[in-house]
Protein backbone atom coordinates (compact mmCIF):
# COMPACT_ATOMS: atom_id res chain seq x y z
CA UNK A 1 0.00 0.00 0.00
CA UNK A 2 1.46 3.35 -0.87
CA UNK A 3 1.97 6.20 1.54
CA UNK A 4 -0.66 8.49 -0.06
CA UNK A 5 -3.39 5.88 0.33
CA UNK A 6 -2.54 5.38 4.01
CA UNK A 7 -2.41 9.12 4.69
CA UNK A 8 -5.66 9.70 2.78
CA UNK A 9 -7.38 6.97 4.79
CA UNK A 10 -6.11 8.43 8.05
CA UNK A 11 -7.33 11.90 7.08
CA UNK A 12 -10.78 10.56 6.15
CA UNK A 13 -11.03 8.63 9.44
CA UNK A 14 -10.01 11.75 11.37
CA UNK A 15 -12.58 13.89 9.58
CA UNK A 16 -15.31 11.33 10.21
CA UNK A 17 -14.36 11.00 13.88
CA UNK A 18 -14.24 14.78 14.30
CA UNK A 19 -17.64 15.13 12.67
CA UNK A 20 -19.12 12.49 14.95
CA UNK A 21 -17.60 14.13 18.03
CA UNK A 22 -19.03 17.51 17.02
CA UNK A 23 -22.48 16.06 16.36
CA UNK A 24 -22.50 14.27 19.71
CA UNK A 25 -21.22 17.36 21.56
CA UNK A 26 -23.77 19.59 19.84
CA UNK A 27 -26.67 17.32 20.77
CA UNK A 28 -25.47 17.17 24.40
CA UNK A 29 -25.00 20.93 24.67
CA UNK A 30 -28.31 21.87 23.10
CA UNK A 31 -30.43 19.80 25.44
CA UNK A 32 -33.42 21.95 26.27
CA UNK A 33 -35.18 22.20 29.59
CA UNK A 34 -32.32 20.78 31.60
CA UNK A 35 -29.18 21.82 33.35
CA UNK A 36 -25.83 21.37 31.58
CA UNK A 37 -25.61 17.76 32.79
CA UNK A 38 -28.98 16.89 31.23
CA UNK A 39 -30.60 16.23 34.62
CA UNK A 40 -33.97 17.96 34.76
CA UNK A 41 -34.51 17.12 38.44
CA UNK A 42 -31.26 18.42 39.90
CA UNK A 43 -30.20 21.59 38.12
CA UNK A 44 -26.70 22.83 38.88
CA UNK A 45 -26.32 26.04 40.84
CA UNK A 46 -24.29 28.95 39.60
CA UNK A 47 -22.06 30.70 42.10
CA UNK A 48 -22.48 34.49 41.89
CA UNK A 49 -19.74 36.18 39.85
CA UNK A 50 -18.99 39.87 39.56
CA UNK A 51 -18.52 41.30 36.07
CA UNK A 52 -17.46 44.70 34.81
CA UNK A 53 -20.35 46.37 33.00
CA UNK A 54 -19.87 48.77 30.12
CA UNK A 55 -21.39 52.09 29.16
CA UNK A 56 -23.45 51.07 26.13
CA UNK A 57 -27.13 51.15 25.09
CA UNK A 58 -29.18 49.66 27.97
CA UNK A 59 -26.05 49.32 30.12
CA UNK A 60 -23.98 51.54 32.36
CA UNK A 61 -20.36 51.35 33.49
CA UNK A 62 -19.83 49.65 36.83
CA UNK A 63 -20.16 46.11 38.15
CA UNK A 64 -22.94 43.55 38.39
CA UNK A 65 -23.33 40.20 40.11
CA UNK A 66 -24.30 37.39 37.71
CA UNK A 67 -26.70 35.75 38.12
CA UNK A 68 -28.59 38.71 39.52
CA UNK A 69 -29.59 37.71 43.07
CA UNK A 70 -33.32 36.99 43.41
CA UNK A 71 -34.04 37.43 39.70
CA UNK A 72 -34.35 35.09 36.75
CA UNK A 73 -31.29 35.90 34.67
CA UNK A 74 -30.69 35.23 30.98
CA UNK A 75 -26.93 35.03 30.44
CA UNK A 76 -25.61 35.38 26.90
CA UNK A 77 -21.93 34.64 26.20
CA UNK A 78 -20.73 36.31 23.01
CA UNK A 79 -17.71 37.77 21.24
CA UNK A 80 -17.49 40.60 18.75
CA UNK A 81 -15.60 38.36 16.28
CA UNK A 82 -18.29 35.63 16.44
CA UNK A 83 -20.47 35.70 13.28
CA UNK A 84 -23.27 33.53 14.78
CA UNK A 85 -23.36 35.89 17.79
CA UNK A 86 -24.65 38.61 15.45
CA UNK A 87 -27.47 36.30 14.39
CA UNK A 88 -28.16 35.44 18.04
CA UNK A 89 -28.60 39.13 18.89
CA UNK A 90 -31.74 39.25 16.71
CA UNK A 91 -33.25 36.41 18.75
CA UNK A 92 -32.14 37.87 22.08
CA UNK A 93 -33.74 41.19 21.14
CA UNK A 94 -37.03 39.42 20.40
CA UNK A 95 -36.89 37.56 23.72
CA UNK A 96 -35.92 40.72 25.61
CA UNK A 97 -38.85 42.58 24.06
CA UNK A 98 -41.18 39.78 25.23
CA UNK A 99 -39.91 39.07 28.78
CA UNK A 100 -37.29 41.71 29.55
CA UNK A 101 -39.52 43.19 32.23
CA UNK A 102 -39.74 39.84 34.03
CA UNK A 103 -36.13 38.66 33.78
CA UNK A 104 -32.71 40.30 33.75
CA UNK A 105 -30.74 39.92 30.53
CA UNK A 106 -26.95 40.07 30.77
CA UNK A 107 -24.52 39.56 27.90
CA UNK A 108 -20.87 38.87 28.68
CA UNK A 109 -17.71 38.74 26.62
CA UNK A 110 -14.37 37.53 27.87
CA UNK A 111 -12.40 39.12 25.06
CA UNK A 112 -9.00 40.51 26.03
CA UNK A 113 -8.98 44.28 26.35
CA UNK A 114 -5.77 46.07 25.44
CA UNK A 115 -3.62 46.75 22.44
CA UNK A 116 -5.87 47.28 19.44
CA UNK A 117 -9.08 46.16 21.19
CA UNK A 118 -10.78 48.39 23.76
CA UNK A 119 -13.99 48.54 25.79
CA UNK A 120 -15.31 51.06 23.26
CA UNK A 121 -15.04 48.36 20.55
CA UNK A 122 -17.40 46.12 22.53
CA UNK A 123 -19.77 49.04 23.18
CA UNK A 124 -19.75 49.94 19.48
CA UNK A 125 -20.48 46.32 18.47
CA UNK A 126 -23.28 46.31 21.06
CA UNK A 127 -24.87 49.44 19.62
CA UNK A 128 -24.48 48.19 16.04
CA UNK A 129 -26.41 45.01 16.95
CA UNK A 130 -29.21 46.74 18.88
CA UNK A 131 -28.22 45.52 22.34
CA UNK A 132 -30.43 47.18 24.95
CA UNK A 133 -29.62 45.42 28.24
CA UNK A 134 -26.58 44.99 30.46
CA UNK A 135 -23.37 44.13 28.63
CA UNK A 136 -20.13 43.39 30.39
CA UNK A 137 -16.70 41.86 30.42
CA UNK A 138 -15.79 38.88 32.52
CA UNK A 139 -12.06 38.92 32.22
CA UNK A 140 -11.39 36.00 34.58
CA UNK A 141 -13.70 33.62 32.69
CA UNK A 142 -15.63 32.75 35.85
CA UNK A 143 -19.11 33.13 34.37
CA UNK A 144 -18.29 31.04 31.32
CA UNK A 145 -16.62 28.47 33.55
CA UNK A 146 -19.64 28.23 35.87
CA UNK A 147 -21.92 27.75 32.86
CA UNK A 148 -19.52 25.33 31.13
CA UNK A 149 -19.44 27.40 27.96
CA UNK A 150 -17.52 25.57 25.28
CA UNK A 151 -18.55 27.54 22.21
CA UNK A 152 -20.30 30.72 21.11
CA UNK A 153 -22.96 31.92 21.08
CA UNK A 154 -24.17 30.43 24.34
CA UNK A 155 -27.35 31.26 26.27
CA UNK A 156 -28.36 30.14 29.76
CA UNK A 157 -31.36 30.77 31.99
CA UNK A 158 -30.68 30.89 35.72
CA UNK A 159 -33.67 30.96 38.09
CA UNK A 160 -34.07 33.39 41.01
CA UNK A 161 -32.44 30.83 43.34
CA UNK A 162 -29.28 30.63 41.21
CA UNK A 163 -30.07 27.25 39.59
CA UNK A 164 -29.12 26.83 35.94
CA UNK A 165 -32.38 25.68 34.40
CA UNK A 166 -31.43 25.71 30.71
CA UNK A 167 -28.40 26.16 28.47
CA UNK A 168 -27.94 26.25 24.72
CA UNK A 169 -24.81 26.46 22.61
CA UNK A 170 -25.32 27.86 19.13
CA UNK A 171 -27.99 30.13 17.74
CA UNK A 172 -31.42 29.55 19.25
CA UNK A 173 -34.72 31.27 18.57
CA UNK A 174 -36.29 33.98 20.70
CA UNK A 175 -39.43 31.91 21.27
CA UNK A 176 -37.42 29.16 22.95
CA UNK A 177 -35.65 31.68 25.18
CA UNK A 178 -39.02 33.16 26.19
CA UNK A 179 -40.39 29.69 26.97
CA UNK A 180 -37.35 28.88 29.14
CA UNK A 181 -37.62 32.18 30.99
CA UNK A 182 -41.33 31.63 31.63
CA UNK A 183 -40.57 28.13 32.91
CA UNK A 184 -37.94 29.54 35.31
CA UNK A 185 -40.43 32.17 36.51
CA UNK A 186 -43.09 29.56 37.33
Amino acid sequence: MNRRTVLGGMAAAGALGGGLWFAMAESRLTTTGTNPDGDADAAASMAPQEIETLAAPGSSAGTLTVPVPGEVTVVDAFATWCAPCKEQMVQLNAAHDAVGGEARFVSVSNEAIGGDFERSDVAEWWADHDGDWTVGLERQGNVTSELRVSGLPFVAVVDAGGRITWTHQGVTDGTTIVERVESALA
